[in-house]
């Protein structure tokens, strides 16, 4: 099965390693990197550097991606790459994209199971660290087929400074299990409550404060 690697960069554009085996990876890094999606020169859909890369696992075709991307130009989108294995046409395009207010510094899966919708659509709820306008909390709803919407549901602007690093309290099997049945049956709204920390830089601030989701 063909793997890829991504990264970013300051010159806005996202990049695609792309190798059929470990094996193959002792072939010249110029020779992997030409036949990889975007070739030597990355993928474009970014107007400023690319500094967060989240895959979206959707059990996409085998040489296949859809990731989360957050770049300096404020903007998280949903990426896609069709078919990044040598001698295909990758055919890399942004599905959706969504100003956030600053540059989307990192992105962080709220939980590892993302809720199920009909039609095959999924929803994933993401934390984002958005530098100088704090932290959000998305919704990015969409499959392998369907069109992508992406919805601010939360925001935390107590920063004063940039926000680099957030996170959230894991829950527990045995939590999330108890959470999916409490929304089947609409009981015990406050155990949808999530603990999050946030940080910003300059002014050496930690916060702790709670997400409440009630879109169920």
């Amino acid at each position: 099965m063909p793997q890829a690697l991504y990264s970013g960069g300051d010159d806005s554009k996202l990049r695609c390693l792309a190798f059929p085996s470990l094996a193959s990876l002792r072939h010249p890094l110029s020779e992997i990197t030409a036949a990889s999606a975007g070739g030597s020169r990355g993928m474009r859909g970014h107007e400023a550097g690319v500094t967060a890369i989240l895959p979206l696992p959707l059990g996409t075709e085998p040489g296949s991606d859809i990731l989360l991307t957050g770049s300096y130009d404020d903007n998280i989108r949903v990426f896609a790459v069709h078919d990044y294995r040598p001698g295909q046409s990758p055919n890399p395009k942004v599905l959706a994209e969504k100003n956030l207010g600053g540059g989307v510094w990192r992105l962080k899966f709220l939980d590892k199971e993302s809720e199920k919708v009909g039609g095959g659509e999924r929803i994933f709820t993401v934390l984002a660290s958005c530098m100088h306008a704090g932290t959000r909390v998305l919704q990015i709803r969409g499959s392998k087929d369907a069109e992508w919407v992406i919805e601010v549901v939360a925001r935390f602007e107590e920063h004063k400074s940039m926000n680099y690093g957030s996170d959230v309290q894991p829950l527990r099997r045995k939590e999330w299990r108890g959470i999916q049945k409490e929304q089947e049956v609409g009981v015990d709204e406050a155990a949808k409550d999530r603990i999050i920390v946030s940080t910003s830089f300059y002014d050496r601030l930690l916060c702790v404060w709670k997400f409440s989701d009630r879109s169920a």
